[in-house]
C-alpha cells in the first residue's frame, strides 16, 4: 500500500499507514490489492518486482488529461492525479539542472577542493526540506504551494546560484558555438523533459539572441520554467 502511494500519491486503502481491521482496509480496487499482495509475499519481499510491476500497469501509464468520463475521479486511478514534486524530489532536480554533479567532479579533476560545494549542497538540502516539509514526524505524499515556497523558487540562492555554476550545464552550453543555437531546446530539456513549441521557441529564442546566448540569458529562460507549475508538479 505504501509502495503504490509513492507511485500515486494515494494507496489503495486510505490513509497508507492506517491498516486497522473495518472499513478502511477495504482496498478501493480489492482485486489489484490482492493481487498485489500475493505476489509481494511469493516473491519474499522483494521491492523491486513489485515496484516494476507497478510501473508497467496500464493505471501508471495513464495520462493526467481530463476527460468527461475521468474529471470527478480521485479514488479509482481513471486518470493520474498531477501531484507536487516532494521536497528531496525538487532539490535534486535543481542539482540536475545546474550540473552540481559535473562542477564537482570538474573540481576534483584540477586537484581542487569540493567539499565547499557539497556542503552548500547539504545547507540548501535542509533548507527546502524544512520549508515544505508540512510535519518533520511523518511522510507526506500531498504537498500544498504556500507563499513562502513560491518565493523561495522565484529568489532563493538555490534557483539561481545552482543555475549559473562555473562549469555548470548552462556555461557549457553558452561556451559551445553549437550548442548555443539549439540553447532553448535544451533547457526545456532539462528543465520540463519535452521540446519547446513553436511559440516558446519563437519568444524564448528572441530573449536568448538578444542576451546573445549567455549563460545569463539562458539562466533567465531556465528560471522562468522553473518557476512554472509544469516543473514542480508531477504528471
Amino acid at each position: 500500500n505504501w509502495t503504490w502511494a509513492q507511485f500515486f500519491g494515494q494507496g489503495l486503502i486510505n490513509p497508507i499507514d492506517d491498516m486497522s481491521i473495518g472499513d478502511r482496509l477495504t482496498a478501493s480496487n480489492p482485486a489489484v490489492y490482492d493481487l498485489l499482495v500475493a505476489d509481494f509475499t511469493a516473491s519474499n519481499y522483494d521491492f523491486r518486482r513489485l515496484m516494476a510491476i507497478i510501473a508497467r500497469t496500464t493505471v501508471w501509464q495513464l495520462s493526467s488529461t481530463i476527460n468527461a468520463t475521468n474529471q470527478w475521479d480521485r479514488q479509482y486511478h481513471a486518470r493520474f492525479i498531477p501531484r507536487a514534486l516532494s521536497p528531496e524530489q525538487l532539490f535534486n532536480a535543481l542539482i540536475e539542472i545546474g550540473g552540481i554533479e559535473r562542477v564537482v567532479a570538474g573540481s576534483l579533476a584540477k586537484g581542487k577542493d569540493a567539499e565547499r560545494y557539497i556542503q552548500q549542497m547539504r545547507q540548501y538540502m535542509r533548507s527546502v526540506v524544512q520549508l515544505y516539509d508540512n510535519d518533520e514526524m511523518t511522510e507526506s505524499l500531498h504537498f500544498e504551494g504556500t507563499v513562502p515556497q513560491a518565493l523561495f523558487l522565484l529568489n532563493s540562492a538555490v534557483t539561481n546560484d545552482f543555475l549559473l555554476l562555473p562549469g555548470g550545464h548552462l556555461q557549457q552550453i553558452a561556451n559551445d558555438k553549437k550548442e548555443r543555437r539549439v540553447g532553448v531546446d535544451r533547457v526545456f530539456q532539462m528543465v520540463l523533459g519535452r521540446e519547446p513549441t513553436t511559440s516558446e521557441d519563437h519568444r524564448f529564442g528572441k530573449y536568448v539572441r538578444r542576451g546573445k546566448y549567455s549563460a545569463q540569458a539562458l539562466g533567465d529562460v531556465a528560471w522562468v520554467l522553473l518557476n512554472s507549475s509544469e516543473f514542480s508538479a508531477l504528471h
